[in-house]
């Protein structure tokens, strides 16, 4: 889930719609198609010492469009600096929209080489990098005259990049990979490593830049760390009692702010933090659990958090948006959206995650909780279907 202007922006079934909602007048919201006919250009980005013959002839073949096989949408990110909407695919195409409150439209449909793991707009919005499941980067220009350009690999880690995040000024490049690494990269010159953050024990699933220097982490080793990323030193370490999975962050000022984190059991947390001489307090205001997995998002200083309903005896299932309510440390749950409307179509409402967490274990282990949590979910699954029989 994204954020543009007053709208929240997700994909309600990761295959049709894209969804524009607007969080203060329902009337305003509205869907978008997805075209898998649009025309592709086949022209993919070369590998560095890669003969790009063999790279294009690699595109021999491929199919124009989606009606043959089973797509679906993998990565969404927004800019309002440019007003742009990307998005990925099963079919290595990156799609590339400009939006604003009342339409969208389509401008390009890009090839790219191997399934992407995450996508995020410079600040300008005029540059896309792309991360996939290999570890490689790439940018893609995204200014009016480069909408169909050939992307360009950068650089590249040799383990899976769960989470990229760019500096403001866009100096730097900051990626987290499952070797439990976050490698920082000066931008342009992207072959100088400026640092590298190391103490994580497991994979490092989000990051989020806080200030000019400081930098969060959150990882499978049930750990929230605070660095100082230009030196690549870590300044304070607090372990959960979960393994968390998503990281949205409001920063207030240098040293105060929000946090809201996921866990591998969807559970949504709210922590206040202070940061004072390099270490960080965390101070925890609500919890939640939900019932299915949740995506987060932050929109005008506030956080939001997507998750499905199920069929209950007051409410039909379907994709339900929470806006969280913070004054002082009182927090507040509050629904402001059910699609009831798209639940009546005949798409299959889902939310995916990013990546399998629990598969990303690196160290021959399975937290207890992660076994937990995939137990009680299948049980649910088999309860859902017993129910649907006996109706």
């Amino acid at each position: 889930m994204e954020s543009f202007k007053n709208f929240l922006i997700f994909s309600p079934d990761y295959q049709k719609l894209i969804a524009f909602v607007s969080t203060e007048d329902q009337t305003q919201n509205f869907t978008i198609e997805v075209d898998w006919n649009y025309p592709i250009n086949n022209i993919k980005p070369k590998l560095f010492l890669e003969n790009q013959e063999n790279a294009d002839n690699d595109d021999e073949g491929k199919k124009q469009n989606g009606s043959e096989e089973k797509i679906s949408l993998n990565n969404i990110a927004v800019t309002e600096e440019n007003n742009l909407l990307a998005y990925t695919a099963t079919d290595k195409t990156l799609f590339l929209w400009q939006i604003d409150e009342k339409s969208a439209k389509i401008v390009s449909r890009r090839s790219f080489l191997r399934t992407s793991s995450c996508i995020r707009f410079s600040k300008c919005g005029k540059i896309l990098f792309l991360t996939d499941k290999t570890g490689d980067v790439f940018e893609y220009l995204c200014d009016e005259e480069n909408f169909n350009t050939r992307g360009r690999w950068i650089f590249g880690h040799i383990s899976q990049i769960l989470d990229l995040a760019v500096t403001i000024d866009l100096k730097y490049l900051i990626t987290s990979d499952r070797d439990e690494k976050i490698r920082v990269t000066n931008y342009p010159k992207v072959h100088e490593i400026n640092s590298y953050c190391m103490g994580h024990k497991e994979f490092v699933s989000a990051i989020a830049i806080i200030s000019d220097s400081h930098l969060i982490s959150i990882s499978g080793d049930k750990c929230i760390k605070l660095w100082n990323f230009i030196d690549g030193k870590e300044l304070q370490s607090h372990s959960f009692q979960f393994v968390p999975v998503l990281l949205k962050v409001i920063s207030h000022s240098h040293q105060t702010g929000l946090l809201c984190v996921s866990s591998i059991e969807n559970t949504v947390y709210i922590f206040k933090y202070l940061i004072i001489d390099d270490t960080m307090t965390l101070d925890t205001l609500a919890e939640k659990q939900f019932k299915s997995d949740v995506e987060l998002a932050v929109l005008n200083n506030e956080f939001y958090i997507e998750y499905i309903r199920d069929n209950d005896d007051s409410l039909k299932s379907g994709i339900f948006i929470d806006r969280v309510k913070i004054e002082d440390k009182t927090v507040n749950f509050q629904k402001i959206f059910d699609n009831i409307a798209l639940s009546e179509t005949d798409i299959s409402i889902k939310i995916v995650k990013p990546f399998d967490v629990s598969l990303l274990f690196k160290h021959g282990r399975m937290f207890d909780n992660v076994k937990e949590y995939n137990d009680r979910k299948k049980a649910r699954i088999e309860n859902k279907m017993k129910s649907k029989k006996a109706k």
